[in-house]
């Protein structure tokens, strides 16, 4: 993966950091193949506008990825853990933290 172009782009965005690592140690066996963390940070107060931000970019670096072929999971931020959303259950899985 060309890390450095999908950290460019999701600057170029509005994210004021992006990194992005290898996660294998802290997975669950079930999702090992996921092995490379991308986490997206802004620099703002925390609100609904900045939830929706980070979304927004998490949605373009999923269309990033799979455009280029890689499996993803997007982990909705911290601060979005609706109980109405499928992928909150995964939490136990996977800390969006670990990267």
């Amino acid at each position: 993966m060309d890390s450095n172009a999908l950290k460019h782009y999701l600057k170029r965005e509005g994210a004021t950091l992006v990194g992005i690592g290898d996660i294998t140690e802290a997975l669950s066996r079930d999702i090992l193949h996921l092995n490379r963390g991308v986490a997206i940070a802004v620099n703002r107060s925390l609100n609904q506008e900045t939830v929706i931000m980070l979304s927004n970019l998490q949605g373009l670096a999923e269309v990033w990825l799979r455009s280029r072929g890689y499996l993803n999971l997007v982990v909705p931020p911290d601060s979005d853990r609706r109980k109405d959303k499928l992928i909150t259950k995964l939490y136990k899985l996977f800390c969006h933290k670990t990267a």
